[in-house]
């Protein structure tokens, strides 16, 4: 059975994050979207499993436990709140497990399910890393966005800030911000509206964590992502996010 935890328990040695869990409500000339998250335990002893979520649709929600017996599947609930509609899962267990997660329309009919992937927490980027992602596009058949999520294990350290860097696929710079990041998930739907770059542009996008705005360390650090939109279809599907770390070479 879930229930709701009364304070952060020690953390379990496996640990995985789920960067976007959505729910969009019924608008005209809109699809609702929602997230179907589900582990499944392959071993053959219970498996202890928590959920963090960040941000959860209420405070006595942040963390939740289930037991999944053996070769079990059980579901964790979503719980988004309405403003902003998105949140992110860190998913904990005692032992292995698989997690799977999707963005599928609420309803019989709409596009097809959009697959998230479930990082491992090592793979976060840290203070000094930089995140590429790409290439982002905009024209009569595509559309697309990217968005920074964080785990709740950095509630106490957030806000982040970071400096960004677009360039087109050639190399040239097209944009250079560093911002303080706000301290829930969000996206940027319109990157050239919002940053002012030369409309449809395609651009490449490095991400530098450059540091917790509060001073403090972070505990296992954020992530960027990005989707692109098939607009005849509506089928979305992530661009790749690769992780430098500091000091590291890239390209």
């Amino acid at each position: 059975m879930l229930a709701a935890c009364a304070r952060e328990p020690e953390p379990l040695p496996h640990r995985l994050f789920v960067p976007a869990v959505v729910r969009s409500a019924s608008l005209p000339g809109r699809v609702p979207w929602r997230t179907r998250v589900t582990v499944t335990n392959e071993g053959d002893v219970p498996s202890l499993v928590r959920a963090f979520r960040w941000p959860p649709s209420d405070r006595t929600l942040e963390v939740s436990e289930l037991v999944v017996p053996p070769r079990g599947i059980a579901g964790i609930p979503s719980l988004v709140p309405a403003l902003p509609a998105i949140s992110s899962l860190t998913v904990e267990s005692d032992r292995p497990v698989r997690v799977e997660a999707s963005v599928e329309p609420r309803g019989q009919e709409g596009p097809p399910a959009l697959t998230v992937p479930a990082i491992p927490v090592g793979d976060l980027a840290r203070p000094g890393d930089r995140l590429l992602v790409g290439t982002f596009v905009s024209d009569e058949a595509r559309s697309s966005h990217f968005a920074f999520s964080y785990p709740w294990a950095e509630h106490a350290t957030l806000p982040f800030r970071v400096r960004m860097e677009l360039r087109s696929p050639a190399g040239t710079l097209l944009a250079r911000v560093e911002k303080v990041m706000p301290g829930v998930p969000g996206a940027v739907e319109d990157p050239w509206k919002e940053l002012a770059l030369p409309a449809g542009a395609p651009f490449d996008l490095e991400v530098t964590f450059v540091s917790s705005a509060r001073g403090r360390e972070p505990r296992l650090g954020m992530w960027v992502y990005g989707v692109v939109n098939e607009k005849a279809t509506g089928a979305s599907r992530f661009l790749p996010t690769r992780v430098v770390r500091g000091g590291a070479a890239g390209g």
